[in-house]
Formats: structure tokens, sequence, C-alpha cells
């Protein structure tokens, strides 16, 4: 199997300026005087292609709608003669128009220049950290056990990326010279780089709409013939319910490479709050274990099995925890480019370290883990090698007894070792708030 790698020159590129007002200025107003503006039509369908908005096209289409029905009564009128009132209000409508249509485009000059992205104003203050999307890796190495997973300038379990001036403090990435677009990526400016791991590079966006998202730009290119079923496979996370977790909002493929946009959520991650502040107290982590559990509950509820479910993919926001990164690995084992087995060694379940299939229960076990170090600040299963890491998964049945009492049940019915003997998530769900 061949790995595919992308080279610091194809994530980030070059900041570009911003067309001058004047250039801008000049696409508006040239349809208008080269050929009675008969032009402008197509450069609103320009602007719908690159914005992909459905509502500029229907525009588009109402204009040269007007415009073909205005030359074709002028053709039915050529034997008329021009003092004729039909022939005047003919010029109305077309004049009307072009007027209505360089309007149209004056609202929108910021995006008539084409191939320069425009560059946004640099906010006051750095925004927070977005979602850190795909921290996962393909066969890593965890850490030793009692030690978990290493956040801030390391690497994470599995060796997910570090997020280089992220948030130790709640501080949001710091960007240089202002937040100008490193590149665009279908309709998305990305603004900042914010890590990068084994699935793929995530940046912070901005959205056609202005608002600020988190897009993942995946390594696994999409070959010919595979698109379809790569966007299928993806869109089935635009299913779950948006409760605990981060919402997927688009998806696409850019020169190949296929791209994921998600809600962005402000917050550290459960891995990098537990490293900084140490275990959750007892209360705290009945809210995230039923917050968890119903996230898991609503994503298996849309058919979809997470497959790495772990401290870094859940992101604790002001409004309560959200689980993210949901629905890609199944989609990325559809392409022909394979990265070896998806998940991360420490939080993976018997059946994932086996190679067998997997199915919801795998991302119980994975919950129950994941509990188990955010109460403890450990790992039930360590090792020095991904491969005694393995080992313990299979064989090792940790102690539960520093778990707070009204977990202890939940996480050992998660942690058995066949999957038909694990609780569904709306069990645990029952069984967490009695």
């Amino acid at each position: 199997m061949r790995i595919m790698t992308f080279g610091s020159d194809r994530i980030a590129r070059r900041t570009r300026q911003a067309p001058a007002p004047s250039l801008s200025l000049g696409w508006v107003l040239a349809p208008f005087f080269c050929c009675g503006g008969a032009p402008i039509p197509f450069v609103i369908a320009y602007l719908a292609h690159r914005l992909r908005s459905r509502t500029l096209w229907i525009i588009a289409g109402g204009y040269l709608a007007v415009e073909a029905g205005v030359l074709a009564a002028s053709s039915a009128l050529e034997n008329v003669p021009k003092e004729d009132g039909r022939w005047t209000i003919t010029s109305f409508i077309w004049f009307g128009t072009c007027v209505a249509g360089t309007i149209q485009l004056l609202i929108l000059r910021n995006k008539t220049a084409p191939g320069q992205p425009r560059m946004h104003a640099a906010p006051t203050a750095p925004p927070p950290p977005p979602p850190h999307l795909g921290h996962t890796s393909s066969g890593g190495t965890a850490s030793p056990a009692g030690a978990g997973p290493s956040v801030g300038r390391g690497p994470s379990v599995g060796g997910g990326p570090s997020v280089s001036g992220g948030p130790s403090g709640g501080r949001g990435p710091s960007v240089g010279g202002g937040s100008s677009v490193l590149r665009w990526v279908g309709a998305y400016a990305l603004l900042v780089k914010l890590g990068e791991g084994g699935q793929g590079a995530v940046y912070l966006a901005r959205s056609p709409d202005g608002r600020q998202v988190a897009l993942k730009l995946l390594h696994t290119p999409v070959a010919f013939g595979e698109e379809k079923g790569f966007l299928a496979e993806a869109d089935s996370a635009r299913r779950v319910p948006g409760f605990a977790t981060a919402r997927v909002l688009d998806l696409g493929i850019h020169d190949g490479m296929p791209y994921i946009v998600s809600e962005y959520v402000p917050g550290p991650s459960l891995e990098q709050l537990v490293r900084r502040e140490g275990p959750r107290p007892p209360d705290s982590m009945i809210r995230l274990s039923i917050a968890t559990a119903a996230a898991l509950n609503g994503i298996h509820g849309a058919g979809v099995v997470h497959r790495d479910f772990k401290p870094a993919n859940v992101l604790v926001a002001q409004d309560g925890p959200r689980v993210i990164d949901f629905g890609i690995a199944r989609a990325i084992d559809r392409l022909t480019v394979s990265r070896g087995v998806a998940g991360t060694p420490a939080f993976m379940s018997p059946e994932q370290v086996e190679g067998r299939r997997v199915g919801p229960a795998s991302d119980i076990f994975s919950w129950g883990v994941t509990m188990y170090f955010a109460a403890t600040g450990r790992l039930p299963f360590g090792g020095r090698s991904s491969w005694a890491v393995a080992d313990q998964i299979v064989n090792h049945h940790p102690d539960l007894r520093m778990l707070p009492v009204p977990l202890r049940e939940a996480v050992a019915a998660s942690l058995r070792k066949s999957a038909a003997d694990r609780p569904s998530a709306d069990r645990l769900l029952i069984e967490l708030s009695r």
C-alpha cells in the first residue's frame, strides 16, 4: 500500500493581495458598457459557479431569459417603425435589466475579479481554536501506562498533531500579519492552518456567507470513478443530529483531494483539558458521560460508526461537550489508497486491533476508555509500543475503583471484550440517568 502525503508546499500557499477597488469596479462596469449589458448574466453565472450559490444561478437565468425575450421582441419588431410604442417598452425593459444587473454586480463587486481571492480584515483578537478534526494516525506509538496522551507541542496519542500556538489557556491561533487568505478550497477561504494528522490538515476557514468554519483537507486522494462513492459515504455524517456534536456543513472534492467542512466549535479538546487541569471532577464526569453517550446515540441512529472516538475528538465548549470527526474513517476506506487501520491505538476496541469488522459496539468500548482517561488522567491500556497496547486491550481488565461510583458500572459494561456483551448507546444513557 502506498502512503500519500502532502508537502508543505501543497498545504500553504503564499498570500495573495486583494484586488484593487478599481479592478473590481471595472468588472462591474464592463458588462454595462460592453454590448449594452449583454454579458451581465454570464458574469453572475460565473459568481454562482465560484460561490456555489443556487440563488445566483437562478438570478443569472432570469436575466438571461429577459435578455433573450427582448432580443426576440426586437427581431419581431424589425419592420415596425421606431416611433411605435412597442419599441419604447422594449428599450425600457432592456435598460432596466442592465441597470438592475449592474446594481447586482455592485453588491457583489468584491467577488467579481476572477482568480484573486479577497483578503479579509484582520480581527482585533484572534478567534478561539476550531475543532481539531482528524487528530488520528495510522499506527503511532501510544504513551506508557499512566501517562495520558501528550498535548501542546508534542504528539498526541497515536501521533496526532500538535497545534503550534494553539490553546494552552483558551487562546486562539496567532495569525501573523492578519487573517489573510492562504488559499481557496472550493468556495472556502483558508485563513489559518491549525494542525495536521494522519487523516488530513485542519484549517480555520471562512464560508461564502462570512461564517468561520473548520475545514479538514484530507490527505487521501480521490481516484477517477471514486468520487460518487466517497461523497455518498461521507454525506451520511450530515444526517447526524446536532446535539452534542459538531454538525457537518459541507463536503466536496478540490483538485482531486476531498474536504469536509464542519461547524466551528470554540473550546479545548477533552485531551487538552485533562492534561492542563487534571482529571475531571465527579459532577463534571457525569455531565460529560451523558452528553457524549447522547452524541454516540445520535451518530449510531444515523447509521454512522465513529471508529475514532477519543479525548482529542471531544471538544469542551461553553455549552457542553461536542463530539467531532465522525463518519470520516469509513469514507476514506472506500478510496483506493489506504492509510492503514483507522483509529488511535490506545482507544481502539479489541475487534479493531484484531482487524475484525467494527460496528457501534466498538465506539462504546472507545467511550469507556475515554471516560476512564477523563476521570483519572491515565490510560487504562498502556504500553511502550502499539503491539503492547493491543495486547493490553485484548487481555487486560483495568481497575475501575478510581472512577466515580455512578460511572463504574456503565464503564465496566462498555469495556467488555466481546462486542455482543456491551450495551448500546441508548442503553448507556438509561444506565447513566438512574
